[in-house]
């Protein structure tokens, strides 16, 4: 029932998706474009490398074969292990060290700054869910800046070194399944590590913006009380944020593989807004409210 009133609730506030795919496409192409200035005088021996090596071609190879299944992935790999470190030698240790700093501060920024909507996504949904009202997405960002900025700088704080680790254990899985078996037996056993984990992380802070947009809890008092709203139906949220997990896995890949990877300009927002729906839904069950999951369709959240 959580599922199916989420994705009501997802399909009544789908122009959102139109929105966020605006905001993000600014943000990165603003932030790409001066990533790329301020390290494009770092190149220029670096392009000859990248070139003779032939490594971006060789990173496409790779990705087909690990989409498809190929056994032959693990040799790819390999070579573009080997071409990576040719490419990296070809930096001066300045450039090298000068490169990592920019690129790792813009991938902070530009992280933060795609976080900075989650709250507006969040308290627009919300609204719907209340009072079934209208907001526009831009107004609600200016409006709430303040409490975006600070849940989006605690997010990323709190998200980042997590993600970290959960990519760190999954090469490392991935590594040793492969060498200790084989690479069509690694694969499944690293989705579903993968799957669990996010899953784990989706529901320790699913009512965290939830407590902010609909009781009006500040952004720090919203965080300490998010796990005790969490743990009186862990393995509800558990189960519902991983078939929401598996089935962006599947809507990832129809989007991504046909188009090339365009679709992931869509693929991403459809994903972030139907998580958020869910947080607010299941939210809502756990404090008893009611809320709207049609324009003219109010239910009774279930304690």
């Amino acid at each position: 029932m959580l599922f199916k009133h989420s994705f009501s609730i997802f399909v009544n506030k789908y122009n959102l998706i139109f929105k966020a795919i605006i905001y993000f496409s600014i943000v990165l192409l603003i932030m790409a474009t001066l990533t790329v200035s301020f390290i494009s005088p770092m190149f220029k021996r670096v392009k000859e490398e990248i070139k003779e090596t032939q490594i971006i071609e060789t990173f496409k190879q790779a990705s087909k074969e690990l989409l498809t299944g190929d056994e032959a992935s693990l040799e790819t790999l390999n070579k573009l292990t080997i071409d990576w470190r040719l490419v990296l030698q070809s930096f001066e240790d300045e450039d090298l060290i000068s490169a990592t700093i920019v690129i790792a501060v813009f991938f902070l920024v530009t992280t933060y700054l795609l976080f900075l909507s989650y709250f507006s996504i969040s308290d627009i949904i919300n609204e719907f869910m209340m009072d079934n009202a209208k907001y526009g997405f831009l107004s609600n960002l200016i409006a709430n800046l303040g409490k975006s900025a600070l849940f989006a700088l605690l997010f990323l704080a709190i998200t980042l070194p997590f993600n970290a680790a959960i990519f760190a254990l999954t090469y490392l899985l991935y590594l040793g399944l492969s060498k200790l078996l084989s690479f069509l037996v690694a694969i499944p056993f690293v989705i579903i590590f993968l799957l669990v984990a996010f899953a784990f992380q989706n529901t320790v802070l699913c009512c965290w913006l939830p407590a902010i947009t609909r009781d009006g809890l500040s952004v720090v008092k919203a965080l300490k009380v998010c796990f005790a709203n969490v743990k009186k139906r862990f393995g509800e949220a558990f189960g519902l944020f991983f078939t929401i997990n598996f089935l962006s896995l599947i809507w990832f890949y129809l989007c991504v593989i046909p188009t090339f990877g365009a679709g992931i300009i869509i693929a991403v927002p459809s994903v972030i807004l139907i998580k958020k729906c869910t947080e607010l839904v299941f939210y809502y069950n756990v404090k008893g409210y009611k809320y709207y999951v049609e324009k003219d369709q109010v239910v009774q959240g279930n304690i």
